[in-house]
């Protein structure tokens, strides 16, 4: 499945709030621009954030 998530490309006009609370077990800040996504099957992203002005 990760291949798969990795080639993946997508965006989201719409969320649906309580799916994605129901789907991720905890979101943890690692720094100002990093998290990591974890994710109630055990799958773990980490994500970087780019904040531009």
């Amino acid at each position: 499945m990760d291949p798969c998530l990795k080639k993946t490309i997508c965006e989201a006009r719409e969320v649906d709030n309580d799916l994605v609370r129901r789907l991720l077990q905890n979101i943890k800040v690692i720094n100002e621009e990093l998290f990591e996504i974890q994710i109630k099957s055990g799958i773990v992203k980490k994500q970087r954030v780019s904040y531009y002005d």
